[in-house]
């Protein structure tokens, strides 16, 4: 009952973050920011939140590739 619980709110939680169909709306190793310093990494076709180095800033190429670079 508890798991149940657990997972029911998570998925309400991602729910409220995500646009529908985002879950699998990325392909494997495909990387984009959210934010400065935030960078979401595509795994098993979802979005995984990770994270630039204090000294690196996110930056979204064109073919909206994200990636860590040195802030000048």
């Amino acid at each position: 009952m508890y798991y149940n619980t657990n997972k029911f709110v998570y998925f309400s939680i991602y729910s409220i973050l995500c646009t529908p169909g985002e879950i699998r709306a990325c392909t494997r190793g495909q990387m984009k920011c959210d934010g400065e310093t935030q960078l979401l990494v595509c795994v098993k076709g979802h979005w995984v939140t990770s994270f630039c180095n204090p000294i690196y800033i996110c930056i979204d190429r064109e073919n909206e590739q994200g990636r860590c670079v040195p802030r000048r």
